[in-house]
């Protein structure tokens, strides 16, 4: 496999697992997590009917929203099958739609998805399923030539991507929806897997914050059999490139990626006044959405740089290293107000010895960063002074 779709971008990254903790248990500060499961996902929105209200509780006027949604074709899965897929919605909006929340829902065998939107023209051909391979899929190039729209949890159904309000993930005019799947069909029978995406899209002048994406990650993973082990990217000259001249460099969405030996995932702060500040973490596996919200959002432009750090219980016999299927992943995937898109991660890691009494091994970091693709600005007047614009909808697809 080519080894670029393994390094989602940072940014794109695009990819996670574990329960999630409840808001009483976060220490992250000035930004509190708020619950991102949506439970089952029978009650999921689907409709398009524009939302305003009068004001909020707070007092402020309530964003001008509605919803879009689109169900993609089956996946048929043999038993025991594993595939990398992609598939694609054109949406044909000929005006930008800006996406506050984003809500995924599957019937099973959706072991991870990361989604971008790209100009139309690339990755060119029928929308539905499709060989990565033979389309060029990149992952690097579909979040810099478009942007990142997603990143589900490991093996989550029903997933609720919902950023604080006025914030959004902006699709340019003629930008189409492309997601790169790991299927992963753990059953003895075939499994007829369904994927369904609901946007919920606000006015253009509701927006304050046109969202960019960013990831973490240590990619030289060698977790030792028969025990636990952590491995440790410090990535702590991040700042300098990812926010330079002090600019602005605030988290809104963090989101774990690792398999089924993870056992422990853990961001915080290195320098400046939020040293040591705990931005994301979590004990154990579960299938279960747990990707944070920050609200209010948390700047760390005043910090050195980032910690990232994945556990693992390695109870097979096997050394494990990075990869899909029985191997395993450290990423923290995110979107921040920021001016470019960012990707950090430790990719030369060596034995540091026993840390609270687990085999600790650690990395300096790379970092790599991108301009924001053109279309990804603020809106214009003309947006604002507008209607809210929808695309052409399909009314089967609404539900």
């Amino acid at each position: 496999m080519d080894s670029r779709r393994c390094l989602p971008l940072v940014t794109a990254l695009t990819l996670a697992c574990s329960t999630p903790p409840s808001s009483s248990d976060d220490e992250a500060g000035e930004g509190e997590s708020t619950d991102t499961q949506t439970g089952d996902g029978t009650n999921t929105e689907t409709n398009t009917e524009t939302e305003t209200g009068d004001e909020t509780e707070t007092g402020e006027p309530e964003l001008e929203s509605t919803k879009i949604a689109h169900q993609f074709d089956p996946i048929i899965l043999a038993p025991f099958e594993e595939s990398l897929p992609c598939i694609s919605w054109t949406i044909e909006n000929d005006e930008p739609l800006y996406v506050q929340g984003v809500t995924l829902a599957n019937t099973g065998g959706f072991h991870h998805s990361n989604g971008f939107v790209v100009p139309e023209e690339l990755y060119d051909g029928p929308d539905g399923v499709w060989s990565c391979k033979d389309r060029g899929f990149n992952t690097i190039e579909a979040a810099t030539q478009g942007t990142v729209l997603f990143a589900q949890s490991t093996q989550s159904w029903v997933e609720e991507q919902r950023f604080n309000p006025r914030a959004v993930i902006k699709i340019p005019a003629r930008h189409r929806v492309v997601a790169e799947l790991h299927m992963l069909n753990l059953s003895p029978s075939e499994l007829d897997a369904a994927l369904r995406i609901s946007l919920e899209l606000i006015h253009p002048k509701d927006v304050d914050v046109v969202l960019t994406p960013f990831a973490y990650q240590y990619t030289d993973l060698e977790i030792p059999p028969m025990g636990e082990s952590r491995f440790v990217a410090e990535c702590d000259d991040f700042m300098q490139k990812a926010a330079p001249n002090g600019a602005t460099y605030a988290v809104h969405w963090l989101l774990p990626h690792y398999h089924y030996l993870g056992n422990y995932f853990s961001v915080e702060v290195i320098g400046g006044p939020k040293d040591g500040q705990v931005l994301h973490q979590i004990d154990g596996f579960g299938a279960s959405p747990v990707g944070k919200r920050f609200d209010p959002p948390i700047d760390i432009s005043d910090a050195d740089g980032i910690r990232l750090t994945c556990g693992y219980d390695n109870w097979t016999d096997k050394l494990i290293g990075w990869g899909n299927g029985d191997q395993e992943m450290c990423i923290a995937f995110g979107f921040a107000e920021a001016a470019l898109v960012t990707q950090a991660g430790g990719a030369q890691g060596s034995a540091v010895g026993m840390v609270d009494g687990i085999p600790t091994f650690a990395s300096d970091c790379f970092t790599l960063t991108a301009p924001k693709a053109p279309g990804q600005g603020p809106p214009t007047q003309e947006e604002i002074e507008g209607e809210l614009y929808l695309p052409p909808i399909d009314p089967e697809d609404q539900g």
